[in-house]
Order: C-alpha cells, then sequence, then structure tokens
C-alpha cells in the first residue's frame, strides 16, 4: 500500500493509514463478516465465469511464476495450476529465473509475449 502512494503521504502519515486499513479489514475477517483475501482470491480465480465467461466453452489460463517472487509463493501457483487442470482447463505453466514479483515481463519478454499470446489465442 506505501509504495503505490506519493512519497510525500508514504512516508508521513502513510504508515498510520495502512495500519488502521489493516487493523480494518483483520477485524472483519476475525467477526466472520468476510472471508481471508488469499481464499477469495483463490475461489474467485478457480470460478469458472471468471476463466471461462458467460459463452461457455473451455476454460484457458497461464500461471506465470518465479522461485523468486517474495509476495507469491511458487508452490501456491504450481498447486492452483494442478486445481485447475483438474477442472479440465487448458493450463500453461511457465516458470522465470531470477524475476521478482511482476517482473517477469522485464526478465523474458518474449517469452512473456508468447505466453500471452498463446492463451489469447488458443494456440496450443
Amino acid at each position: 500500500m506505501l509504495l503505490s502512494m506519493p512519497n510525500a503521504l508514504a512516508n508521513t502519515v502513510g504508515p498510520l493509514i495502512c495500519h488502521f486499513i489493516l487493523i480494518v479489514l483483520f477485524t472483519s475477517v476475525a467477526l466472520g463478516r468476510y472471508e481471508k483475501p488469499e481464499t477469495l482470491i483463490r475461489r474467485t480465480l478457480l470460478d469458472g465465469t471468471c476463466v471461462v465467461g458467460s459463452k461457455g466453452g473451455k476454460g484457458r489460463v497461464a500461471y506465470l511464476f518465479s522461485k523468486e517472487d517474495g509476495h507469491v509463493e511458487w508452490e501456491d501457483v504450481v498447486a492452483h495450476a494442478d486445481v485447475a487442470r483438474r477442472k479440465g482447463w487448458e493450463v500453461e505453466e511457465c516458470e522465470f529465473v531470477g524475476t521478482g514479483h511482476c517482473g517477469h515481463f522485464r526478465g523474458g519478454g518474449g517469452r512473456y509475449v508468447a505466453v500471452m499470446r498463446r492463451m489469447w489465442e488458443g494456440i496450443g
């Protein structure tokens, strides 16, 4: 959250704002008002309407990951891909080496674009 704020705000009241948001979020989860964000994201991403769309068809999804990612565990990405595969979706897993979170394009742009093209165009 701090990285998305202007520097002046992030360096002054940013930590207070972030802590307030997190306290409200975690309190709501603890009281059972909302499910944990990671559970919601995982469930939503595996929802057929999100991937397949309203017209039906076969799901097609790509999982791009790196073992150097400091935000998302690569084992979770691979496990998520396995669940999608069991749903009968066309799944492509692509491991990048030496790239951090959201840095795969910068670390292997040609390969990244090729995976995206295959997924968008349905080229196996």
